[in-house]
């Protein structure tokens, strides 16, 4: 198997999750909300959550997959999603030290989100290299 056919697997499954991850968000806000220890005083705070957190999350899978198939590589998704994911990461510790807590829930995403960038990094220099040799 080579490495964009693996690349296009992890773009789709990218994709999927951020998708899915911002629809659920729509149709239970309180639940996520919650679930990231947030809250919103009214209905306007909470459309508010689901416009930026909905529209970041589904336009990002969307974007990865429209890349996918114009490009027919799965290089520029995956420059996509890396570059998000290393922006989730960094603002994640920015935002830690600014507030000045670094709580349970924030080491566990940033776990994930680093075991994401270094899985896409991986599959991009892989990719690279195949582009190089042909």
């Amino acid at each position: 198997m080579n490495s964009n056919l693996i690349g296009k697997v992890v773009v789709w499954a990218l994709a999927f999750y951020f998708i899915i991850s911002g629809l659920l968000a729509a149709f239970d806000v309180d639940a996520k909300l919650i679930r990231i220890g947030l809250s919103a005083v009214n209905g306007d705070g909470k459309i508010a959550f689901i416009l930026i957190y909905t529209s970041m999350m589904v336009g990002i899978g969307v974007a990865m997959l429209f890349m996918l198939y114009i490009f027919k590589s799965c290089r520029p998704s995956l420059v996509l999603a890396g570059t998000i994911v290393f922006s989730f990461i960094i603002f994640r510790i920015i935002g830690s030290f600014v507030i000045g807590e670094f709580s349970s829930t924030q080491i566990g995403f940033l776990l994930t989100e680093v075991v994401e960038l270094a899985i896409i990094l991986v599959i991009l220099f892989k990719v690279g290299k195949e582009v190089e040799v042909s």
